[in-house]
């Protein structure tokens, strides 16, 4: 019985091992397995763009278009609304304040209640109910003489305030809420009596505003908002008086003094900021306060000249020395060799050197002989130092240059300084330029090579016109200054060949043919015959020799 169970066991497998063969043959496998229901994917939610994405489709920026003028026609309904409730008579100052109140309060909670999706959109509603507040503090003295200007003066404090307190929820931290805060607080200084001027509330409003935002753009890390309050506290502050800034009477030391406490408040703004966050200043944020520095050192300047002109440019190294410390602390602060504002730092203090240092202190007696010390310390440079935080300093110094070589090249601007001392001058920018060209360690790059290439030309350009002024000095007649150029060139050249130089090459020839261009075409004509005849021979053989120099040149390496 055993025996027989076993076998009727493999005849069931085999039995199986056929029908499976038999079902993989015909593709019964499939519709003969039970069914199993799959789960559904659930579907995703669509995502949203970026804001940046956002902004630039055609379908966001018609959106925000549409945002921007409901916030308007919100502005325009309460004004109108306020205007209705005083022509009925029922509008007191305080409910006019209230109602003004409410509806910007409500414009503001409704931005933040919406859900933080597209935040740029959202933030428009609490700008526009700011707008509100703001217009109605001002309006309401101004306007319909509700109240005083210093109730009003009052209020707008107490409304930047607020805003202050809302700006670090994130939806307000955006520039046009954070500009239509500082805005219009600044705006007071030129709207309300109070606070307008040199006098005593004035300066307090305005101190204690620069110190608020300073503070507020550190804790919220928005230089923004720290950029935007420098340039409306001095602006505004200068627009404010208009009569001590411009030239009319007023307290000049009272102004000068406060506006320089205002620029110390920036600037400590500055490194406070960037002590408090660890985070220096990118190129383009530095470079957005170089204008404000220009206002800040032109209007005060102009204020100390009036007040006291002899201490004046002393008193500009006190600006320079205030934001080069500035630099320094925010380096030393982040442990960093150099930082990204460097470049600021050295044009601010490239202005007042060149400003208040040259133009302001140097005699103008001994002017081109400073601008020959400069050139002359050309000689001692690398091209390193052309480059970078130093290129301000090497453009100032190149102005300077130029300016001294215009003077001595012309003859004009030099006062007490004779005919021999020109001389003398010309011969020392000669020497100064074309031994930088000489000396320096230039490189190939193309700027590199164009100053090279400037150096020489205006050296060899300042050498001729030495040789003039010495022949006319001298005495030695047309032909003096024509054999003077030639020795120039022949000069340049024979240098030229011991240092296998084609671009000097090249200028001694120019020297060459613009001296015997004057010897053909007006000093042959000019000259008694034994004269002429005997510089027309050196003429000759010094054009002969350059000839053949000038054929060495094609074996010459570049």
């Amino acid at each position: 019985m055993e025996q027989d169970a076993e076998t009727l066991r493999d005849d069931l497998r085999a039995l199986r091992l056929r029908i499976d063969r038999i079902e993989k043959k015909l593709g019964l496998g499939a519709l003969l397995a039970p069914t199993v229901k799959k789960k559904e994917a659930p579907v995703p939610e669509p995502a949203l763009l970026p804001a940046a994405q956002l902004d630039a489709s055609e379908g966001g920026q018609a959106g925000k278009a549409l945002g921007i003028i409901a916030v308007v026609c919100f502005v325009v309904a309460a004004s109108f609304l306020i205007r209705l409730a005083i022509d009925a008579g029922w509008l007191t100052a305080e409910r006019q304040l209230g109602l003004a109140a409410s509806l910007g309060v409500a414009l503001i909670v409704a931005g933040l209640s919406g859900p933080i999706k597209d935040a740029d959109y959202l933030s428009l509603l609490p700008a526009g109910g700011l707008i509100i507040l703001y217009l109605t503090a001002y309006g309401g003295a101004l306007y319909y003489k509700l109240y005083s200007t210093g109730v009003a003066a009052i209020a707008v404090s107490g409304i930047s305030l607020g805003a202050l307190v809302l700006l670090p929820v994130p939806l307000l931290q955006h520039p046009l809420f954070t500009g239509i805060t500082v805005a219009g607080t600044y705006l007071g200084s030129l709207l309300l009596p109070e606070v307008q001027g040199t006098k005593l509330a004035s300066m307090v409003f305005f101190l204690g505003w620069d110190v608020a935002f300073a503070f507020w753009a550190a804790s919220l890390r928005s230089r923004e908002m720290l950029l935007m309050a420098s340039y409306l506290g001095l602006g505004c502050f200068a627009a404010s008086a208009p009569e001590v800034f411009w030239g009319g009477e007023g307290p000049l030391a009272q102004t000068a003094g406060f506006q320089f406490l205002q620029f110390l408040a920036f600037c400590g703004g500055v490194a406070y900021q960037t002590h408090w966050t660890g985070k220096p200043m990118t190129s383009n944020e530095a470079w957005g306060f170089f204008p404000v520095l220009l206002f800040f050192y032109v209007t005060e300047y102009a204020l100390l000249w009036r007040l006291a002109p002899g201490m004046a440019p002393w008193a500009s190294f006190s600006f320079a020395g205030v934001v080069y410390a500035v630099y320094s602390l925010s380096k030393e602060a982040l442990r960093s060799e150099a930082l990204e504002s460097g470049a600021i730092v050295s044009a601010f203090l490239a202005v007042v050197l060149l400003h208040a240092g040259y133009f302001e202190l140097v005699p103008e007696r001994w002017a081109p002989w400073c601008g020959v010390l400069v050139a002359g310390s050309a000689m001692l440079a690398r091209p390193a130092d052309l480059r970078g935080a130093n290129f301000p300093f090497v453009a100032a110094g190149g102005i300077v240059v130029l300016i001294n070589i215009y003077k001595t090249c012309f003859g004009i601007g030099l006062p007490g300084i004779g005919q021999e001392e020109v001389v003398a001058l010309n011969g020392a920018f000669a020497a100064a330029l074309l031994g930088a060209y000489v000396f320096v360690p230039w490189e190939t790059d193309k700027t590199e090579l164009d100053l090279r290439g400037a150096a020489l030309w205006v050296g060899t350009a300042e050498a001729m016109v030495g040789a003039w002024n010495l022949a006319e000095i001298s005495k030695f007649g047309p032909f003096g200054v024509t054999l003077l150029w030639a020795l120039l060139g022949a000069g340049l050249l024979l240098f030229a060949g011991t240092r296998g130089d084609r671009l000097q090459a090249r200028t001694g020839l120019a020297v060459l043919a613009a001296a015997a261009g004057k010897a053909l075409l007006f000093d042959v004509a000019m000259s008694q015959p034994v004269v002429r005849i005997g510089c027309l021979l050196a003429l000759g053989a010094l054009l002969y020799v350059s000839g053949f120099l000038l054929r060495q040149m094609e074996s010459w390496k570049r």
